[in-house]
């Protein structure tokens, strides 16, 4: 659906002499991130307004910067992709606003020493459109460590700061990072067996 809108988008502009056609598949490619980008968020903005629990601009804005250089479990298109993604902010959501992690702090403790380890042993896991090189690999295995270093420094601090509403959520954020992570594995391991 939306390469197919990005098809016709930029059709309609090469049409009216505003792009030029040789690089159609250039502009169609902008176009289809563009749009799914819009969609992720508007999707976020309406599953915090369902669940009206706001904590959610939290998950993404430590999610992004550490799916960014960790990598992990891509879908097929960009409609799974959405799909997977609402349903993955609807789980944070349930999660975020009904657990009470006071009443749990040891399995706590142990879920985010896990998934940190989990971020840490993985990162990052390609997709196999988008390989890395070793280079490459290199430097966001250690961008993605800084992320979670920092990102667990401030979960602690908030911690201490008795707002655990804040560390729990980068918490959450660990652990779907890991859960993702490790679906990416598998998936390239099983792309791997099939050539």
């Amino acid at each position: 659906m939306i390469k197919e809108w990005s098809r016709k988008i930029v059709s309609w502009q090469i049409n009216k002499g505003i792009l030029h056609n040789q690089d159609k598949e250039i502009y169609e490619y902008a176009y289809e991130v563009s749009i799914g980008q819009a969609a992720n968020i508007l999707i976020t903005c309406f599953v915090a307004f369902s669940f009206q629990y706001y904590m959610v601009f939290l998950f993404m804005l430590a999610y992004i910067p550490l799916r960014t250089y960790a990598g992990g479990f891509h879908a097929r298109n960009n409609e799974r992709c959405m799909i997977f993604s609402t349903a993955i902010l609807c789980a944070v959501c349930i999660v975020g606003k009904y657990v009470l992690i006071q009443r749990m702090i040891p399995v706590v403790i142990l879920l985010e020493v896990l998934a940190v380890a989990v971020v840490l042993i993985l990162s990052p896991v390609e997709d196999c459109n988008k390989p890395l090189n070793r280079e490459e690999e290199k430097k966001y295995r250690k961008y993605a460590y800084v992320i979670t270093f920092i990102e667990i420094m401030i979960a602690a601090a908030f911690y201490v700061l008795q707002k655990q509403e804040i560390s729990k959520m980068i918490m959450i954020t660990h652990i779907v990072m890991a859960g993702t992570l490790i679906m990416g594995s598998i998936k390239n391991r099983n792309i791997r067996k099939q050539v």
